[in-house]
Parts: C-alpha cells; structure tokens; sequence
C-alpha cells in the first residue's frame, strides 16, 4: 500500500470518529487529499434493475436495465483485518470515493464496477463510513470490461 494510501487509511479512521466537524464537508475534503496526492483512478459503477413484464407477452423474460454512474476510487488485491476481529480477509477489494459517484446512488452489494479496465461485482461490504465519504467492498470477477 502506497504512503498515499496508508494516510488516507489513516484519514477515513479519524473521520470515523469524528464524521461532521464544525459543518465541514468531510466526503468533499477527503477528496480534495486524494486529488492532492495524485488522485484515483476512473471507474463506473453499474447498477442492475429487475426489467418490466411487457403485458403482450407475459411469457417473455424482462430485460434488466443497468444505471451508470462514474466514481474515483482504486482497485487493491491483498489482506484486509476485520473490524473488531482477528479474522483476516484476502482478496480483491474496490475503494469507491462516495463524493465522486455521479449521478449519486449508494454502491451496494450485487452492483457492478468498472476500473482498472476490468468488470468487478461487489460482494461484500467490508467499510462505509458515517459521512458515506468512502466505501470498501470486497469483490469478484474481474472480466475484462473492454
């Protein structure tokens, strides 16, 4: 993990603690220390919605709809300790920056993302902060998105 990393790590725990500081825009100041330290990478997150019956075939299977929003974030395989626990989690997880996601909707698990060039589903939600200014979920795939 990046120095750059390792402080914004540091970062997200503080503001745990403290998520609204004399009204301060924590999710907008998180971003602006990304940006600052050389950003993240682009990414789109996908979200999947159950189609609806057309009532001239009632046997035909609907075809979802996918909603796309960009977000920043990073893409990082590794171990992650639990929160409160001494398990540890190997894998791949996805950072997505909450103040970057436009048009805003909350990232949630069965979602999808792009980054990195690669499709990833969003398995598990492993950090989200009071401020929604981050969140880290644990993920599969990793398809080539092209």
């Amino acid at each position: 993990m990046s120095v750059s990393r390792l402080a914004a790590v540091w970062t997200l725990t503080w503001m745990k603690v403290m998520p609204k500081l004399f009204g301060v825009d924590i999710a907008g100041e998180i971003a602006k220390g990304f940006a600052a330290a050389g950003g993240l990478a682009p990414g789109v997150l996908i979200k999947e919605t159950p189609g609806t019956r057309d009532p001239n075939n009632l046997t035909a299977v609907p075809e979802p709809t996918q909603a796309r929003s960009t977000f920043q974030g990073y893409l990082e395989q590794g171990q992650m300790r639990l929160p409160g626990s001494r398990a540890v989690v190997t894998g791949d997880f996805v950072f997505i920056l909450g103040a970057s996601v436009a048009p805003f909707v909350v990232p949630s698990v069965n979602d999808k993302v792009e980054i990195e060039d690669a499709e990833w589903e969003l398995t598990e939600l492993m950090e989200r902060d009071p401020a929604a200014a981050s969140y880290l979920f644990r993920v599969q795939g990793g398809k080539d998105a092209s």
